[in-house]
């Protein structure tokens, strides 16, 4: 298992929740973890970051709370995702950082071609050290929204993300500072798990999904579970002012699963 504080090829999957606060985009937290973002880019890191919110930024844009149908769902990701990557683009270009988007599929991976050029563009992006952004295809693709194949607000891509590009660590941020043994929303005094070795320990502890977004945490434990046996650790926490450089100085961060 790799050790976290030596982490240098990082992959950053920020949720749905998290970039969707009650009174839409959150586009200060968006310009937060850039500057952090850049920041370490700039020392030697390298970031792939994988994102949600092109629906719930679609939805927004049409004055809508729920999208219904899954045509709907299609037609606000497509409406939403130039909107998403303008917001990161405009947060990053304050730090002449440049970024680049990506939106796949677990095709993507599963087909040996498209597999082939994927890891040709990821690497040569790294190389110009260019942020790649990566989203789940949502305007045609229907794993994600549908969760048949439990790709659950980007959960499972940010995994095979992660692995197919041999990061050092995956930081996970959700709108729960970490796993709880109890709903901390009905109880504000259950207890936090600040370190899990074995997904398969704390699967019972999993709540339900969210209310923007299609996971929860047992889409993120059985990610979690697919980066560990890769030997990447992984963090899930809420996201903050320098928390990347707090969790890669071995700083007590939300949970960590290693």
């Amino acid at each position: 298992m790799k050790k976290i504080e030596n982490a240098k090829a990082i992959v950053v999957k920020i949720g749905t929740n998290v970039l969707m606060g009650k009174k839409g985009a959150d586009l200060r937290l968006i310009g937060t973890i850039a500057s952090e973002i850049s920041s370490l880019q700039r020392k030697g890191h390298r970031f792939t970051i994988v994102t949600s919110g092109a629906v719930g930024m679609g939805l927004e844009r049409l004055g809508k709370k729920k999208a219904g149908s899954l045509n709907m769902q299609q037609a606000s990701a497509a409406i939403g995702q130039s909107r998403l990557m303008g917001a990161y683009d405009k947060a990053f270009e304050k730090h002449r950082q440049p970024i680049a988007q990506l939106l796949l599929g677990r095709y993507t991976f599963e087909d040996k071609a498209l597999a082939k050029n994927l890891n040709a563009t990821v690497k040569e992006l790294l190389k110009l050290k260019v942020i790649p952004i990566i989203n789940e295809n949502d305007a045609v693709s229907t794993e994600e929204l549908s969760t048949v194949k439990g790709f659950s607000d980007n959960d499972a891509l940010a995994a095979l993300v992660a692995n197919n590009f041999r990061a050092d660590l995956l930081v996970i941020f959700t709108n729960v500072d970490g796993l709880y043994a109890e709903d901390p929303v009905k109880n504000p005094c259950a207890r936090k798990i600040t370190e899990v070795r074995g997904v398969g320990k704390v699967m019972k502890y999993a709540c339900g999904k969210s209310s923007f977004g299609r996971g929860g945490f047992e889409s993120k434990l059985c990610a979690i579970g697919s980066v560990n046996r890769k030997g990447i650790p992984a963090v899930v926490c809420r996201p903050r002012k320098n928390i990347i450089k707090d969790i890669l100085k071995g700083k007590e961060i939300g949970t960590r699963f290693v």
